[in-house]
């Protein structure tokens, strides 16, 4: 690989790190979304907390550790895997790495957000915190998975319509 990619790929990296980092550290910013899409869906009242998101009356919370922030990264590193290095010709690898950012977001996002959507049926379970830790290893693995596999095939399509028939 050439001076010019090792560059490219390390912006993207230090792109995603950056992004990371900042989600971490803004837990409040992270956390509203899931408290605002939980109060549309289900109508549950959320007030805030200093550990970040309370539903009035459950006992049900939505802290740091809930944020996607660890599945963000994982979806970033195995889209900035599959998705730039290969594009068809022609098509603009940073706009891809781009693209590969705000996927992992979206993703991300609607991924934890079904994780806490199938955990609330357990909530007052005693054993509540090791069914959460089961579900959400399941569905985030499931997710990476899933996310590797499609955008392999997404990539190989696209590969196929954009070479040049011999002939």
């Amino acid at each position: 690989m050439n001076r010019q990619k090792w560059f490219a790929y390390g912006l993207w990296a230090a792109a995603g790190v950056a992004a990371y980092f900042w989600l971490a550290r803004h837990p409040q910013w992270t956390l509203l979304p899931y408290a605002r899409a939980l109060s549309v869906l289900l109508g549950l009242h959320f007030y805030e907390t200093p550990q970040g998101y309370e539903a009035a009356g459950l006992g049900f919370a939505i802290t740091a550790s809930c944020s996607g922030v660890n599945l963000f990264a994982s979806l970033y590193a195995v889209l900035l895997y599959v998705v730039p290095g290969r594009c068809p010709a022609g098509f603009r690898r940073g706009m891809a790495a781009a693209a590969c950012l705000a996927g992992a977001l979206l993703i991300g996002f609607l991924v934890t957000l079904a994780r806490i959507l199938l955990s609330l049926p357990f909530c007052g379970s005693p054993r509540f915190k090791l069914i959460h830790t089961v579900l959400s290893l399941c569905v985030y693995f499931g997710a990476v998975l899933c996310v590797h596999s499609l955008s392999q095939k997404v990539i190989g399509r696209l590969r196929r319509e954009t070479e040049p028939i011999n002939g």
